[in-house]
């Protein structure tokens, strides 16, 4: 007889718990959804720099000309 991580008495050691999976599976997709969020987040942030530096660029050409 083994024993789980709550000291219940398993007959079958090898049997998966499906329950316990689905929601270990619904924990980790939802940590992996905060740091998509978070990335996308730096992602626009550096596409706001980037187009303003762009401008910048832009407006100094312009006076070169």
């Amino acid at each position: 007889m083994y024993l789980d991580e709550f000291d219940n008495a398993l007959n079958d050691f090898k049997k998966l718990d499906y329950s316990s999976m689905y929601s270990l599976n619904i924990a980790c997709s939802q940590e992996l959804y905060k740091i998509i969020q978070q990335q996308q987040s730096v992602i626009e942030t550096f596409g706001h720099a980037m187009q303003q530096l762009k401008t910048e660029i832009d407006e100094i050409k312009a006076k070169m000309n």
